[in-house]
């Protein structure tokens, strides 16, 4: 693509003496004085109104002022006697563009691009204005043209896959910088936007050479050690991403990326101690910045607690308030008074737990000696501080679990009672794993004996369709509108068979037997091999032995639940 000039307009004007003054002002322009060519412009066009290259001239002068308006006027003139200069309409988009009449000059651009469709000006300047707006469908669809006209053109790749990638649309944007790498096999960042977008499709062993590439090209870069071993923890390869994480923070000691994805691998293989405090840095990753903000009153740093009154704060999702809501009974054995501050669909419930004096569902601005995260409150103890694990300390309530037991016995009958969830959360990272069809569960419905509930909330509830009448499925989700009516259903079951998701917390609190559906490469807190858990004494896990393939866990669950009706 070729870069268009900016420079003073020539031409053959019909009049000698204009001729002569045009010719001054060009003079002047070239030389820069561009207040002396802008009178002499005037003088032109004043005494011939239509002469384009005057308009031309004083238009671009007044642009170089700053004079905006002025130089918007000399192009419409300029334009009313040739309609489809393209030069005036991409000066008046500059224009507009600094009035901030984006809008507008958007039309202009387009106009540019009608008349001269390899205008690569006029395409860069387009793209950079509606990328800054975050228009980016729009900026898409011009750099998807400007692509036709130039197919081999490495900028032009470059930008369309950035785009597509911040967009989400990874697999569109891996195809065109897979061009753009094989045009410029030395553009670290390309790689790296490459792997990323590899990373983004759970595509792990391409993102993992995409990041190898790239690295070879910059081994002293911090983000792509840090990236590279979050693909290999992807990949379950733990030994080799501690070695990356660790170079990370080596080369930038601030990461704060790298240090919290440290330390979820060190918990993961029970390092609590330093584990925990690399997990600290979560609340100052970029994330962690605007979801940590502190609360107006002292943070708690480990002081003795004996008579103050204390505020757990919440954080992240809700299977995390209620795995950590167990350390309000830590602190008021310490001697504190503690009220917990949680997402509003938690408060009834955790009204019930050990050690709780009062739930909140918005941040109080006052009234407590100190506050501490939930997640940070083992950080802040001694080291040798063993995880609680006595269980339950969530309570259902009684008569909400009474009228479920009494329904569940009218639906079921001597049958065993168990609830199933199979999906979680869509805009989880690692969803595609963490969740299971319903139907490659369905082999479960073959066994006599058992009446399934199923606690699946959301749209993966459409897929109880999908097995039919040979696997009959109380479809109860609907009436689960907090977690409060969950823990009562929960109370009145036998079982709760779920894969990651915040009911296998809820029922491990609630002391509720539960099994649960780990992928291969599983969140740090289940921890790695073990079929219990640490957290909670009622839970036992089935893990994949290859992500993504759940057959063999299916098969193990199957067989569990016979043994478990012989």
């Amino acid at each position: 693509m070729q870069s268009e000039p900016c420079h003073p307009p020539t031409g053959q004007p019909e009049s000698i003496a204009v001729s002569e003054v045009f010719e001054l002002a060009l003079s002047h322009h070239r030389a820069g004085r561009l207040a002396e060519a802008e009178q002499i412009y005037r003088r032109v066009v004043s005494a011939e109104p239509t002469h384009v290259q005057a308009l031309l001239g004083l238009a671009l002068t007044c642009s170089s002022l700053d004079k905006h308006s002025e130089a918007i006027d000399a192009y419409r003139r300029a334009l009313s006697v040739a309609p489809d200069l393209a030069d005036a309409h991409l000066g008046i988009a500059r224009s507009l563009t600094a009035l901030q009449q984006v809008d507008e000059a958007i039309d202009h651009y387009r106009r540019v691009l009608k008349l001269r469709a390899d205008s690569s000006v006029a395409v860069h300047e387009l793209l950079a204005l509606l990328e800054r707006l975050g228009r980016y469908d729009e900026a898409i669809s011009c750099c998807e043209n400007a692509a036709a006209v130039w197919p081999n053109e490495p900028e032009l790749l470059l930008r369309l896959g950035r785009m597509l990638r911040q967009i989400h649309r990874y697999a569109e944007a891996s195809v065109y910088l897979e061009r753009r790498v094989a045009l410029v096999p030395d553009d670290v960042n390309a790689w790296f936007d490459l792997a990323y977008a590899y990373d983004a499709q759970r595509r792990f062993e391409a993102a993992l050479t995409a990041y190898r590439k790239a690295l070879v090209l910059q081994p002293d870069s911090a983000p792509l050690n840090n990236n590279l071993a979050f693909t290999l923890v992807g990949l379950a390869r733990y030994e080799e991403a501690e070695r990356h994480f660790r170079e990370a923070i080596r080369l930038q000691p601030t990461l704060s990326e790298a240090h919290n994805q440290l330390g979820m691998l060190l918990l993961r293989r029970g390092d609590y101690s330093e584990g925990w405090r690399h997990f600290e840095h979560r609340k100052t990753t970029a994330r962690g910045v605007r979801n940590y903000a502190p609360l107006p009153f002292p943070e708690w740093q480990g002081q003795p607690l004996q008579g103050k009154r204390f505020l757990l704060a919440r954080e992240q999702g809700a299977g995390d308030q209620l795995q950590f809501v167990r350390y309000a009974a830590v602190l008021r054995d310490l001697g504190a008074s503690v009220d917990v501050w949680l997402q509003e669909d938690l408060v009834d419930l955790c009204r019930s737990a050990s050690g709780v004096n009062e739930a909140l569902g918005q941040p109080p601005s006052a009234g407590y000696d100190y506050w501490c995260r939930l997640m940070s409150v083992p950080a802040v103890l001694p080291a040798s501080t063993p995880i609680p694990t006595t269980v339950p300390y969530l309570f259902a309530d009684r008569t909400r679990a009474s009228d479920w037991s009494a329904r569940l016995q009218a639906i079921a009958g001597g049958m065993r009672k168990i609830g199933l969830v199979w999906a979680g959360n869509p805009a989880h990272h690692f969803d595609a794993f963490r969740s299971v069809p319903l139907r490659t569960l369905a082999p479960l419905g073959e066994l006599p004996g058992i009446s399934w509930c199923a606690l699946q909330k959301g749209p993966a509830q459409n897929e109880i369709a999908s097995v039919g009448p040979d696997w009959p499925i109380h479809s109860l989700g609907d009436e689960l509108h907090d977690f409060a009516a969950s823990a009562a259903l929960i109370d009145a079951l036998d079982l709760v068979i779920t894969v990651d998701t915040s009911i296998a917390h809820l029922a491990g609190a609630l002391g509720k037997p539960v099994w649960i559906l780990l992928a291969a490469q599983p969140d740090w807190r289940w921890m790695l091999h073990r079929t219990d858990s640490v957290w909670y004494p009622t839970a036992r896990l089935f893990r994949q032995e290859t992500l993504g393939e759940w057959g063999d866990v299916v098969t193990r669950l199957k067989q569990a639940l016979l043994e478990g009706l012989a």
